[in-house]
């Protein structure tokens, strides 16, 4: 019986400090920082191919991404999974 106890005690802690860890907010997500610290945390959270990625605009070919004129997250997972940029036109002024 001791046993048991001592077993499900070791659980208990273990599932408390799981969600300790899963809790504490990444700073880049923290209201409180500035935001030249946030941006600071959130660039070295991204792998280099996330930063080019944000650098990629797609408009001509949003059929990569869209079926029916509506986005499709199927074909999103495969073409952006290192993220994008944006999806915009670019305007004639």
């Amino acid at each position: 019986m001791y046993k048991n106890i001592k077993k499900t005690g070791a659980l208990f802690l273990l599932v408390l400090i799981s969600i300790w860890a899963f809790s504490q907010a990444v700073d880049y997500k923290n209201k409180n920082l500035s935001p030249e610290e946030r941006t600071k945390d959130l660039l070295a959270r991204m792998t280099l191919d996330e930063k080019i990625m944000q650098l990629q605009c797609i408009w001509q070919t949003k059929s990569t991404v869209f079926t029916n004129g509506d986005f499709d997250l199927v074909k999103a997972k495969k073409v952006l999974k290192n993220g994008l940029g944006e999806i915009a036109a670019l305007s004639a002024f």
